[in-house]
Order: structure tokens, then C-alpha cells, then sequence
């Protein structure tokens, strides 16, 4: 679902977001809440939100192996040579 919800900001740069918002989102109070800046918007997600979507980005392949594969076609490039 695709909602806007306006806020103001009150002293300090205090938030406060919506009830129906936190309730959609399920952030309960304490939750810690990234504002992630862009080139031209900001983004509001959780902790967890932001964990889920990079290891979905990342899903299928393993950093580790992919370095692993550089070091060896590395290493038979400079024996070859």
C-alpha cells in the first residue's frame, strides 16, 4: 500500500511518525529507525527493513566465494606469466 503521511518537525528535529504508519510498519516504540539520504529523497526504514532488503541484494551469491574465485584467476594470470 502507498501512503503519504505529513509530518511536521517540532524543536529539536523531533518527528513524530503517524500511529497508522508505526502500526503498518509494526515499529514499536524503541525501534531503531534509519533516515537514509539520497540524491533526492530520504527514506525512513527500520533496522531490520534495511537488513532484509541488502541481504535479499545479496541473496545467491557469497562475497567471500567471489573473492575467493578473484584471488585464484589472479593467481593463474601471474603464474601464465
Amino acid at each position: 500500500m502507498n501512503t503519504t503521511y505529513a509530518v511536521s518537525m517540532g524543536n529539536c528535529g523531533q518527528l513524530v511518525v503517524p500511529q497508522d504508519l508505526r502500526l503498518s510498519q509494526d515499529w514499536k516504540q524503541g525501534a531503531n529507525l534509519l533516515l537514509v539520504e539520497m540524491e533526492n529523497e530520504v527514506i525512513l526504514v527500520s533496522q531490520e527493513q534495511a537488513l532484509r532488503v541488502l541481504r535479499d541484494q545479496l541473496k545467491g551469491s557469497s562475497l567471500a566465494e567471489e573473492l575467493a574465485s578473484d584471488h585464484r584467476a589472479d593467481a593463474e594470470r601471474e603464474a601464465r606469466s
